[in-house]
């Protein structure tokens, strides 16, 4: 029986109920619903209503924001910036022209205009010859938005076919036609 009770005080700390009633049992307080979350009950002294959302003790809350859906954090592990949680020892790259942006670990990437690029990578932009993307310094080169391996050449597109990248001295390129 003792159990019980445990999985039910639970229950009611940390998991908000969808369609919860007026009241709430002794010991509980009612959160409600709000722009953060459903609402429901939770137990007084382990956690608390944040327009909505049921937070646990030690954490926070992160409302939604232009860079994310928000959530709850554990504090000192994380932070809040406008709706993305980030942890600890990573940085947050906003949208931009390259990218959606997001989050990444510091040291190890950096963020180009909404582009997170790995150390050691550079970013090409969109372009006439495709989408762009990231590529490993020294092994590949952007040609107009085309990542071009080295070895590779780029045929662009005519009138003959779609082009395309292919293996230099290996294939030729005709007005758009690889062959």
């Amino acid at each position: 029986m003792k159990k019980m009770r445990l999985y039910i005080m639970a229950l009611f700390v940390f998991v908000p109920s969808l369609a919860f009633a007026a009241t709430c049992p002794s010991g509980y307080s009612t959160c409600s619903k709000g722009s953060n979350g459903p609402g429901g009950c939770y137990k007084l002294g382990h956690a608390r209503c944040n327009n909505g959302a049921i937070v646990q003790n030690g954490y926070n809350y992160c409302s939604k924001g232009a860079n994310g859906a928000g959530g709850s954090y554990k504090i000192g592990y994380a932070r809040c910036n406008n709706g993305a949680v980030i942890q600890n020892g990573y940085a947050y790259c906003e949208k931009g022209a390259n990218g959606a942006g997001g989050s990444y670990k510091i040291g190890y990437a950096q963020c180009n205009n909404g582009a997170v690029v790995r150390n050691g990578y550079n970013f090409c932009k969109k372009g006439a010859n495709g989408a762009g993307g990231s590529y490993k310094i020294g092994y590949a080169q952007c040609n107009n938005g085309a990542v071009v391996p080295n070895g590779y050449a780029l045929c662009k597109k005519g009138s003959k076919g779609p082009g395309g990248i292919y293996k230099t001295g290996m294939k030729r390129c005709n007005n758009g036609q690889i062959y």
